[in-house]
């Protein structure tokens, strides 16, 4: 059988500004001039991840000035952005840090994570400051950027650039649906307005379009002549919108005709989204684990700067905590990397954590290198046979035959070299957890990332199934499920609040294997009547009905 399943440095009022861009002889060839604008608060678990991201941009570091505000903060966030500061101070055109260390709360806030008036006001002063800064003097642009959006795309600032629009935001990836945009159902009827906003969150239609809000990371152009109308300050605006909070600076847009774009022609900003008032730090914690691992597969590389930060780094612990928030996934907690895709979840008592790498992807060995053992785990690298190596016929000489009268029912086509390779790869680890005697392995492909409390699902779920004394081979961490495709009587069902028992599903991307599902697995004719793996182990556990493959391939999982 097998199973599938985020000292004081100003006074209430106009601040002086300490950031200058350097006394820089400006050119019209010159790269142009960004005030980047950050606010913190209580982001220490993140910002080492931040900075590090923010450090990788590849835009030239002496045409930005950073504008840093810190206030009310429990944890370390100041200590971690002047070390942070310490280290980069000489590469930017001016970085001017101003923080108050007391009070450490708001009056009438009951959590971290909660916002009394008083919170929201003083956010809002802070980012007039900045725009009031960037306007004075004379910067090009005004980048407002959240400390915990990272900027996963090294080439993140020229998009936007390019793009030429008076505000203009990215895409940013979140969870649980949450969005740094909106489209206004005043536009457009309700229900294709929803439509818009799914199809250009998920990347189904990509390029740069006009929104009604934007929010978290925007880039302003203070060229533009209306510029100096925007505010976050209620009181500057016509209409009453002192009870629109962060979305006061979208209204003065409105207010002033200044249009609004988001940019999702490619993936460049991750970030947890937003806690509710009645989440903890830990939830923030887990989403920031996850973020952070989807980050390192934008650009398949773990950014991260250890020579600051090796003891800011968040470590996966075994509480249980939260996971209540992540119960009946039908999906699982893995999916491939790829355009607003994710989700991995790893454990700490399995025999080995196998990760299956091709040789021509160091990139992504790399980023699995540092990004797995913070969350417990050294893994075991394994060379994929690469089917842009494979001869057909040296391998069917070798007694390795592709299925003759296999078809991929979605492309119509016979088996791919790569999908051979593929199938070879994962069939020789199964092999080593037979011939080594493994009870249990987790066997991963290198393009996977990270969903929240990760390991105390994987444990949840495999102590559920070892209480209920359920049997199981396969326990797909993530799946692609094919319901429509199942066999016709066979229907999926929830055996505990955390594992189904899974139908037809596509990826072998991330899955733990028993000792005895590894032996039915490797004991069959599989060599001699090769067809996908995504194929092959649906077939052996009896949820999809493949003509073409039953008299070969026994319903053995």
């Amino acid at each position: 059988m097998f199973f599938s399943w985020s000292a004081a440095f100003f006074t209430l009022g106009i601040i002086q500004y300490a950031t200058e861009i350097g006394g820089l002889l400006l050119t019209s060839s010159d790269p142009a001039s960004i005030l980047v604008a950050i606010q913190i608060r209580n982001k220490a678990h993140i910002l080492p991840y931040f900075f590090s991201y923010l450090s990788n941009q590849n835009y030239p570091k002496d045409r930005i000035a950073l504008h840093i505000r810190s206030d009310h903060n429990e944890d370390r966030s100041v200590e971690i952005t002047q070390k942070w500061i310490d280290k980069h101070k000489e590469e930017y055109a001016d970085i001017s840090f101003k923080y108050r260390r007391f009070p450490t709360t708001y009056e009438n806030e009951e959590s971290p994570q909660s916002w009394p008036n008083e919170r929201t006001k003083t956010l809002m002063m802070l980012r007039e400051e900045a725009l009031i800064s960037g306007l004075k003097k004379g910067f090009d642009y005004l980048l407002m950027l959240d400390a915990d959006v990272l900027l996963s795309n090294s080439s993140f600032l020229q998009g936007l650039l390019e793009a030429q629009k008076p505000i203009i935001a990215p895409l940013i990836f979140s969870y649980n649906g949450y969005l740094n945009f909106e489209i206004q159902a005043s536009q457009i009827q309700e229900d294709l307005m929803t439509m818009a906003q799914e199809a250009l969150a998920k990347g189904d239609v990509r390029g740069i379009f006009p929104v009604t809000q934007v929010k978290h990371c925007i880039l302003i152009d203070l060229k533009n002549p209306k510029a100096g109308r925007l505010t976050f300050d209620s009181t500057r605006l016509i209409g009453d919108y002192s009870q629109y909070g962060e979305d006061i600076f979208s209204a003065s847009a409105w207010e002033n005709g200044i249009d609004m774009f988001l940019d999702n022609r490619i993936l460049t900003s991750i970030m947890p989204p937003p806690l509710r008032s009645d989440e903890q730090l830990d939830d923030d914690q887990q989403r920031t684990l996850a973020a952070v691992s989807y980050a390192s597969g934008t650009e398949w590389h773990y950014v991260y700067e250890d020579d600051i930060f090796k003891e800011d780094q968040i470590m996966e612990d075994q509480s249980n905590l939260g996971l209540e928030k992540v119960r009946n996934s039908e999906t699982g907690v893995c999916k491939k990397q790829g355009y607003c895709k994710m989700k991995v979840l790893l454990l700490s008592f399995f025999a080995e954590v196998f990760v299956i790498n091709l040789a021509r992807r160091p990139e992504k060995k790399a980023r699995l290198a540092k990004l797995l053992p913070t969350l417990g785990w050294e893994p075991t690298f394994v060379s994929a046979i690469d089917g842009k190596n494979l001869d057909l016929e040296n391998l069917v000489r070798k007694g390795i035959v592709p299925m003759d009268d296999y078809i991929d029912r979605y492309n119509h086509r016979k088996m791919t070299m790569g999908e051979i390779g593929c199938v070879l790869s994962h069939y020789l680890i199964w092999k080593e957890i037979v011939d080594n005697g493994y009870e249990m392995a987790l066997i991963l492909e290198d393009d996977v990332s990270f969903e929240p409390y990760s390991k105390r699902v994987i444990r949840k779920s495999l102590g559920e199934l070892k209480e209920n004394n359920i049997s199981w081979d396969l326990l797909y961490v993530g799946r692609q499920p094919r319901r429509k495709d199942n066999r016709p009587d066979f229907e999926e069902t929830w055996v505990t609040p955390y594992v189904v028992k899974s139908g037809y599903s596509y990826w072998l991307l991330a899955y733990i294997l028993t000792l005895e599902g590894a032996k039915k697995l490797v004991n069959t004719s599989i060599l001699e009547q090769l067809i996908p793996s995504d194929e092959y182990v649906p077939v052996m556990s009896d949820v999809y009905v493949a003509a073409c493959a039953v008299a070969h391939v026994p319903h053995a999982l």
